[in-house]
């Protein structure tokens, strides 16, 4: 298990977060890329993100592809 690590390096390249104050159980609204959505900790290795549903498209091909360039470091 990798812990919260990679998730932060997620977090911190996609939305504005001070990840210091965003433990488990915090949430926050914040935009990603262009569009407004929430945010929530549910554990140290586990995010939700809630958009709107005219959005998912966009929302996840921003973390997927966030994701991909961290794991090619």
């Amino acid at each position: 298990r990798a812990g919260s690590r990679p998730l932060n390096a997620l977090l911190s390249k996609l939305v504005n977060v001070d990840l210091a104050d965003f433990g488990p159980g915090r949430a926050t609204r914040t935009g990603l890329e262009h569009m407004t959505c929430f945010v929530i900790r549910r554990g140290d290795a586990h995010i939700a993100v809630l958009g709107a549903r005219s959005s998912a498209g966009s929302l996840w091909h921003a973390l997927e592809t966030a994701a991909k360039r961290l794991e090619e470091r």
